[in-house]
């Protein structure tokens, strides 16, 4: 039996979440969809937000290996709550039919921006302190 990657129903949450922000926004169910969609995006990130401040997760595996970027791992984990908030309020924003469309799929489409490269700054941090741990025995 193979185990998921940790990363992959975050990836997976992420692509619905784009495919459903695809459907023409008069598509009838076009906001429930993307509300559904949201909702599992939002549970996906709260288990990799998990997983990462975890016992043995990349927050504790950079602070053991490379104590120096602690600053740069506090903004990271400062950043992922302020995403989780995000989400939330995307989520409720998909559940008020009061709002525009429109507007919400731009909003949606903002934070997915903001949590590709929030993934690119963990992935740079990661490898900064692998690599320097990696290289330091040289």
């Amino acid at each position: 039996m193979t185990s998921t990657p940790p990363l992959e129903p975050l990836r997976r949450a992420v692509a619905d979440l784009e495919a459903a922000l695809a459907t023409p926004v008069a598509a009838p169910g076009w906001r429930a969809q993307v509300g559904e969609q949201l909702a599992h995006l939002e549970v996906a990130f709260a288990e990799q937000t998990q997983l990462s401040r975890a016992p043995g997760g990349w927050v504790a595996t950079v602070l053991e290996g490379a104590p120096r970027l602690g600053v740069a791992v506090r903004r990271l984990t400062d950043e992922q709550a302020a995403l989780g908030g995000q989400l939330a309020d995307l989520r409720r924003d998909a559940a008020d039919d009061a709002g525009s469309p429109v507007q919400l799929r731009e909003q949606v489409t903002r934070f997915l921006g903001r949590l590709v490269r929030h993934r690119h700054r963990a992935s740079d941090l990661l490898y900064e302190a692998m690599a320097l741990d990696l290289g330091a025995g040289d």
